[in-house]
């Protein structure tokens, strides 16, 4: 009771929406993380200093990151990271510059202080996503590709994963291991962060040709663990972390990333015609908001909430 959340943000644009939530997230009891992608130039550094008032806001060294590549889960044990050394926290909680609180800093707080001990992490077992790993996955890192170029080396890609196929190769470090996938944002405790540090090596062993593996690598480590009992509803992804999304942001273990319109199709931003629907789900937090349309929907969810 009473100990302090850690928040670990990763954004790169739409700061707007980012200091709404940052305002929203501010209280005493939080401490946040601010990882700010080092491919973006320009950014009001001083308006979002000054949303945090209560708390404490720390603004994490900066690197680059790529949609679909290992950088992504390198960012993830960067904030882990630099977060365990400022001191102990109930709950980290991996999230985004487009995840807004739908419900009150004080029904949030009341919530973990009444769950303690719960690994909020979902999981989507749908289907087996362990190609993702499994596959020698050569330019990992271009991300979504925007270009002639990148859709070239996406299309490398996938033959090659395709050959890796027919002839049943399985990169050697994955080989033996039961792989999970779901939503990439969680709430987990601080025993089952300092696992998961303490796995680091074995995660970039496994995980660095991985695509899309940031889906993966946290859900594998603590399904594989003593935490496995702790996961807070298994059968439900998205309850199991708390989180409402629209749509629910489920890749297909086919997705291939080379086409810019199958890379948007679950782009669709929550707007005010569905603020009644996310409170109605009784989930802590929203994904996602973003530009005009999210700053009116975090306007409506304010008022609805009062």
């Amino acid at each position: 009771m009473n100990k302090k959340h850690a928040y670990l943000i990763m954004a790169h644009n739409d700061f707007q929406i980012l200091i709404e939530i940052l305002k929203e997230l501010d209280h005493e009891r939080n401490d946040i993380f601010l990882h700010i992608d080092k491919k973006t130039l320009e950014f009001p550094e001083q308006k979002i200093k000054n949303a945090v008032k209560k708390g404490r806001l720390f603004l994490v060294p900066r690197m680059s990151v790529f949609w679909g590549g290992y950088s992504q889960i390198e960012c993830e044990y960067r904030l882990m990271q630099y977060a365990a050394n400022k001191g102990n926290y109930a709950y980290y909680h991996m999230t985004t510059g487009a995840i807004f609180p739908l419900k009150s800093q004080k029904e949030i707080l009341e919530f973990f202080d009444e769950h303690a001990g719960y690994e909020f992490i979902g999981y989507d077992n749908s289907d087996d996503y362990s190609g993702r790993v499994k596959k020698y996955n050569i330019f990992n890192e271009i991300g979504k590709a925007t270009t002639k170029i990148d859709q070239l080396k996406a299309f490398c890609r996938n033959k090659f994963r395709g050959f890796q196929g027919k002839v049943g190769f399985v990169y050697r470090p994955a080989r033996g291991i039961e792989f999970k996938k779901g939503f990439v944002y969680w709430s987990l405790t601080e025993d089952a962060i300092k696992y998961a540090l303490e796995k680091y090596k074995w995660v970039r062993k496994v995980f660095k040709h991985s695509f899309c593996g940031d889906e993966l690598f946290m859900q594998t480590i603590i399904y594989n663990s003593e935490f496995k009992e702790k996961i807070y509803d298994y059968k439900d992804e998205y309850r199991s972390c708390m989180r409402y999304a629209k749509p629910a942001q489920s890749w297909s273990p086919q997705f291939s990333g080379s086409s810019i319109k199958q890379a948007n199709q679950f782009e669709t931003g929550i707007c005010s015609d569905d603020i009644e629907k996310c409170l109605k789900s009784n989930m802590l937090f929203g994904f996602k908001f973003v530009g005009e349309t999210g700053l009116d929907a975090i306007k409506c969810l304010r008022k609805l909430r009062k």
